[in-house]
């Protein structure tokens, strides 16, 4: 009983430093607009410029074949939402990606572009998806580097919040270690999918509502911190 108990107050202590830590040091927004004309109407609110040079300095050292629309986001064509994390003090975004629940448009993007391309999920009318893509780390921010695995963790306990009723499809660059779709297969998802896009391969990968308990649950103290927060 002693040695639970000082199990449980340790895990309690973790997860208060930590909270303590992530709320003083990392603030989360997110950003709704109702179309591509909405946020072209807010280009010169600061949040979504830093957001727009996070997503190009993100990806300028990726080998994809991008369009304009990639960072315009002209190819919405219903509602969107940004999700930024930020360095609180400086509202420097560490963290960024653009996610939108429009089933039929999340059809469209995971259709298939060449004779490999696959999809096994099968989109129930009912049910609601949303698709999270062109996920965008600052990894030139001390404070990113400092606490990656912390900023992905407030990231998707908020994606998890902001989605309540949501099954979560996420697309992961193919590469030859397969490092990020395993972090992914690790936090619960399944991998439902690959598809050639914009000439790289991704995995597509699905989180049924079924799952979400397991999303940070990787080790004790992240599975308290997800509890609590999530309440």
């Amino acid at each position: 009983m002693f040695i639970l108990i000082l199990i449980i107050g340790s895990l309690l202590l973790g997860y208060l430093f930590l909270r303590y830590w992530l709320l003083w040091s990392i603030s989360i927004r997110r950003i709704s607009f109702e179309s591509v004309q909405n946020l072209q109407s807010r280009l010169k609110d600061p949040l979504v410029q830093a957001e727009r040079s996070l997503r190009k300095a993100a990806f300028s050292e990726v080998n994809m074949g991008h369009t304009a629309a990639f960072y315009t986001d002209e190819d919405m064509h219903s509602s969107f939402d940004f999700i930024v994390v930020l360095d609180r003090k400086t509202k420097t975004p560490l963290l960024s990606s653009r996610s939108y629940t429009d089933q039929s448009l999340i059809r469209k993007q995971l259709q298939a572009h060449e004779a490999t391309d696959y999809l096994t999920l099968s989109f129930v009318p009912n049910e609601k998806y949303v698709l999270l893509d062109r996920l965008s780390g600052n990894l030139s921010h001390p404070l990113f580097t400092k606490m990656r695995q912390k900023v992905f963790m407030v990231y998707y306990i908020h994606v998890l919040k902001f989605y309540p009723k949501h099954h979560i499809i996420l697309m992961a660059r193919s590469s030859p270690d397969e490092r990020l779709v395993t972090k992914y297969l690790r936090l619960g998802f399944h991998v439902v999918g690959k598809q050639k896009h914009n000439q790289v391969d991704h995995w597509i990968v699905f989180l049924p509502i079924k799952n979400r308990a397991q999303v940070l649950s990787q080790s004790a103290k992240q599975y308290v911190l997800f509890k609590l927060f999530s309440r």
